[in-house]
């Protein structure tokens, strides 16, 4: 799985990488993500559409405010995230 971490978060990038994701630093190649890890405090709505997933489900989407590489590791492995709760 291929995830895209928004700058800035590097614990978490390296967190991931450490775990065997692949991570994309770089926002010009953002769209060949299956995930977006972005900061809350720093969104900046991307278009989904704008990705190009190795699947159908689409792109997830992670605010990584108040977790850990750890974290985001179940929310990917999962594919399963809600931020209202």
């Amino acid at each position: 799985m291929t995830v895209a971490v928004e700058k800035g978060l590097l614990n978490i990038k390296e967190g991931l990488e450490k775990r065997g994701y692949r991570v994309i630093y770089d926002e010009k190649k953002f769209r060949f993500a299956d995930a977006y890890v972005f900061s809350g405090k720093n969104y900046s709505p991307l278009s989904q559409s704008a990705f190009r997933c190795e699947n159908a489900g689409g792109v997830l989407m992670i605010n990584a405010e108040n977790k850990t590489a750890a974290d985001i590791d179940v929310i990917l492995k999962s594919r399963l995230y809600s931020p209202l709760f």
